[in-house]
């Protein structure tokens, strides 16, 4: 059985710190909460970078709204990930096309590009129709990870897709449940067969992690990982 992995998504210095104090195995870096996370400042980057060891996953999305993207987004889309690949273990990003499937060409080019940082593709895969496809796509190119709540709602909205995506893919390319979990969620969703999982740990007003949140997390996965090691 492989070791339960906590993910926690970072919107500020503040949270990266905490995030590492707190025990998580590792944080994705961006900026803007109420966009749904955007790339962050270069500053931010390198303020992080110098205070935790932990390996640091960057959100790659130039601007908000939808994952259709023009050439001046995709011009500082590609310049971030140049500037990005110098510090960090890897990137999260996503693409779709109009018809909202995965935009094959750009996932190349960020291929190409990232290496020898991992991939994750993030939940604009929770748009796409058919989510089987878009992950033979993203395993096609060599995608690692792929966060999603496994269609509309929250991770557990759909704890049967998780489960089914996971058996089917799983062995191929990551499966991270992500959106609204927290602690009270993981005992449902340790049940999918995921082993990593993605949360921002946010409890009250404002963008900062919950550093007894991630704790709490953090034991859950403890106390999983043992009763099932017996």
């Amino acid at each position: 059985m492989r070791t339960p992995q906590l993910e926690i998504a970072c919107f500020n210095w503040e949270s990266a710190v905490l995030a590492q104090d707190a025990g998580a195995h590792r944080i994705e870096l961006c900026e803007n909460y109420n966009a749904g996370g955007m790339s962050p400042s270069f500053e931010l980057l390198s303020q992080v970078r110098d205070s935790i060891q932990i390996p640091i996953h960057v959100m790659v999305r130039p601007r908000p709204g939808n994952f259709c993207y023009v050439r001046h987004d995709l011009d500082e889309l590609y310049d971030d990930i140049l500037v990005f690949k110098m510090s960090v273990e890897g990137i999260v990003f996503g693409a779709l096309t109009e018809n909202k499937e995965v935009d094959e060409h750009i996932l190349g080019k960020v291929m190409k590009l990232a290496g020898p940082m991992s991939v994750t593709f993030h939940r604009a895969i929770d748009l796409c129709p058919d989510p089987d496809r878009a992950l033979e796509v993203l395993i096609g190119q060599g995608v690692q990870r792929v966060l999603t709540s496994g269609g509309k709602g929250k991770a557990t909205d759909n704890l049967a897709q998780l489960r089914r995506l996971n058996e089917r893919y799983g062995d191929k390319i990551t499966i991270i449940p992500a959106g609204g979990i927290r602690a009270r969620d993981l005992p449902l969703l340790t049940e999918t067969g995921c082993h990593e999982f993605h949360s921002s740990a946010i409890t009250g007003g404002g963008d900062l992690a919950d550093k007894h949140e991630i704790v709490l997390m953090k034991r859950v996965l403890n106390n999983f990982m043992d009763l099932h090691s017996k």
